[in-house]
């Protein structure tokens, strides 16, 4: 008896969370992968913590960015490497609207004082 109630409780929270999964779907914002690249060198060649690269979402033209340290951010063309828009993103800002003419493949870079950030987006 306890086993069957215990399945029942399961199948119904399994149920449940799916739901809210489908809910929150519609609204969902595509995470930006980025990788790290170190543009000067830190301290005196001690091992330290691996940096964590910047949370960046996604959704239409609107980047939106969790906790982050100021850096500038160049959106790059593929096809011939030239920042097509650039902007300073200061730490209290949350979102950055990109313009909508832009359209097709594009390289994020996010620079910090000491790294690189680089990701990729199609728009």
């Amino acid at each position: 008896m306890k086993k069957l109630l215990f399945t029942i409780m399961f199948l119904f929270s399994f149920l449940l969370t799916g739901s809210f999964t489908d809910f929150n779907s519609a609204n969902a914002q595509q995470q930006v992968n980025l990788s790290i690249i170190k543009t000067k060198p830190i301290g005196h060649n001690v091992p330290r913590t691996p940096v964590r690269p910047p949370v960046v979402y996604l959704d239409d033209y609107t980047l939106t960015f969790e906790s982050h340290a100021d850096f500038t951010l160049q959106v790059v063309s593929f096809d011939d490497e030239s920042v097509v828009f650039e902007t300073s993103v200061p730490s209290s800002v949350s979102e950055v609207q990109l313009p909508s003419y832009l359209t097709g493949e594009y390289e994020l870079r996010l620079y910090t004082d000491s790294f690189l950030f680089v990701g990729y987006v199609e728009l």
